[in-house]
């Protein structure tokens, strides 16, 4: 897992230098884009540190940062 981070981590890098912008901007708008693209039954992690699924017929879990 460790492994993932720091490649994940290298990549927000590359995109914020490339874009101009910050890796935290990068990581938000790649959350964002991730919520939406949930299928029915997929887990989700919040910032309140508690896992769910997307069930049919719920909204979409968007974080507030998101839009």
């Amino acid at each position: 897992m460790l492994g993932i981070n720091i490649r994940r981590r290298n990549l927000y890098l590359e995109l914020a230098d490339r874009r101009n912008v910050t890796a935290q901007v990068v990581g938000v708008a790649t959350a964002c884009q991730l919520f939406r693209q949930l299928s029915p039954g997929e887990a989700y992690l919040l910032s309140d540190n508690v896992w769910r699924r997307w069930v049919p017929g719920q909204p979409k879990p968007v974080p507030e940062q998101c839009g």
